[in-house]
């Protein structure tokens, strides 16, 4: 039976400590916040259900959530869609509803530069698409690049396309194929004659009936019941090293100070951010200075979020809208009437807009009531709502959101991944803790398979992974 000791109760922490203490394992679980949950908590007011951003679940691990909550977990079809030129595109996209929104001028360039891209597909030079920008031109043309992905990487990244790697294209690579216009473009006419609305495809997915942070909650409360500890409201001030091992964990909790030894045969896992775990980290080793500079020029985005209830029965029919264009501040709005019908305020509905930012830009500096008034600029605009509409609204900041995959982070995040290597009972992992921007909820499902099967494996990290590199699913 072996202790292991872990970083951070969000879904990443909480699932691989559900699997540890199933086997039998003792497991604590250390978590600075006041909940479990991390970026997948909920919010409940006015009978509306709040997440931090929409997190939907996929039938890839359905048995797993059923297991947690039951008959909770509701199988929905849910629309997304684009908001552009002022108009809600269905998504994934149709060349007939293209048409439809945009006319068929603006809609002829799209389709136009699809089928050259298609039609000259073999002589893709693949080794000269390094950033998001080629990424994106390569794969939809440079019209689609234009409109639709130019300005919303920037909103979701910072930086413009051309600074961000083509990675942040290729991971969400499965997402994207869905929003292949060629070949709907090949059905164009069938399916402008069979389906004249065009309406697109509704996403089959799975939701709790309590939101999101249903899932967290219920896997917390396995962990304690199988004997495991959760700890809230502790900080993990020092990670000691000694002798390339864990030795001490330093929390702080309630204010004091406490010291925990870390036995030799003990695992330390961690789900922070891993700009936090370097900050953290003390040794004697004379290379953890340089390797601490490296990890700060890894950088996160922040989220800020605006909730809000309005005097209005529906405004769309869509779970979540994407806005690729400047001229709205925020990149992504969901309606959670129109995620889950129960429980619901039928007389109104709710909306959660999302706003990317970083520590001490322009869009900080703006604080919160001047931002809130860029944003109902852009909702009065596209969802035709007024200041009378709005029964109430708060914000909340979110931290480290997405990884921003400005080049030449593969090389920063290698040079981490070659210090921590060499530390075999710590281990790195999670969306955070393992530098990842693509989806939440399957990818940290995934990952904890993962670094379970290599905790089963009874290897050392260097045996288990060879030679450590910046995209591996663990550290």
């Amino acid at each position: 039976m072996k202790k292991y000791y872990i970083i951070g109760a969000g879904l990443s922490g909480l699932r691989i400590g559900q699997l540890l203490a199933s086997a039998g394992n003792i497991v604590e679980v250390f978590e600075k916040d006041r909940a479990v949950g991390g970026l997948m908590k909920t919010e409940r007011k006015d009978d509306f259900l709040f997440d931090i951003g929409p997190h939907i679940f996929f039938q890839e691990h359905a048995d797993e959530y059923r297991d947690l909550i039951g008959d909770d977990l509701h199988n929905i079809k849910v629309l997304y869609g684009i908001g552009f030129n002022g108009k809600d595109i269905v998504s994934p996209i149709r060349p007939a509803n293209l048409i439809k929104n945009l006319g068929a001028r603006q809609s002829f360039f799209l389709i136009r530069d699809l089928l050259q891209k298609k039609l000259n597909n073999g002589k893709r030079e693949s080794g000269h698409i390094d950033s998001a920008e080629k990424w994106a031109i390569s794969n939809f043309g440079k019209e689609a690049y234009r409109q639709f992905f130019r300005d919303y990487i920037s909103k979701v990244m910072e930086l413009p396309a051309a600074n961000i790697t083509e990675e942040w294209g290729t991971e969400r690579h499965k997402f994207y194929k869905e929003h292949n216009l060629w070949e709907k473009s090949v059905k164009f006419f069938l399916n402008f004659i069979v389906n004249q609305d065009n309406r697109g495809g509704y996403l089959d997915v799975y939701y709790p009936e309590l939101g999101a942070r249903q899932i967290p909650d219920a896997i917390f409360k396995g962990i304690e019941k199988l004997g495991g500890r959760v700890h809230l409201s502790t900080i993990i001030d020092k990670i000691e090293v000694n002798e390339d091992k864990v030795s001490y964990l330093t929390i702080i909790r309630q204010g004091n100070e406490e010291k925990i030894k870390v036995e030799d045969e003990s695992v330390v896992v961690s789900t922070i951010p891993i700009t936090d775990l370097f900050s953290a980290l003390t040794s004697s080793d004379n290379h953890l200075a340089d390797t601490k500079k490296e990890s700060k020029g890894l950088r996160y985005r922040n989220l800020w979020i605006y909730n809000l209830v309005l005097k209005r029965k529906e405004l769309k029919d869509k779970a979540q809208i994407y806005f690729p264009e400047s001229k709205y501040i925020f990149k992504r709005v969901y309606e959670p009437k129109n995620l889950l019908k129960t429980p619901v305020n039928i007389d109104n509905t709710a909306l959660c807009v999302e706003v990317g930012y970083s520590a001490g830009d322009e869009i900080e500096s703006l604080g919160e009531e001047k931002l809130y008034l860029r944003v109902m600029e852009g909702l009065k605009e596209f969802y035709n709502i007024s200041d009378a509409d709005v029964l109430d609204m708060w914000s909340k900041k979110i931290p480290y959101a997405y990884s921003i995959y400005e080049i030449g982070y593969r090389e920063r995040l290698g040079r981490l991944a070659r210090y921590l290597i060499n530390i075999d009972n710590l281990i790195s992992f999670g969306r955070q803790g393992s530098f990842r921007y693509n989806h939440m909820t399957n990818r940290v499902m995934d990952s904890c398979e993962i670094v379970y099967k290599f905790i089963k494996s009874g290897l050392t990290k260097r045996e288990y992974l060879g030679s450590p590199e910046p995209k591996s699913d663990f550290y």
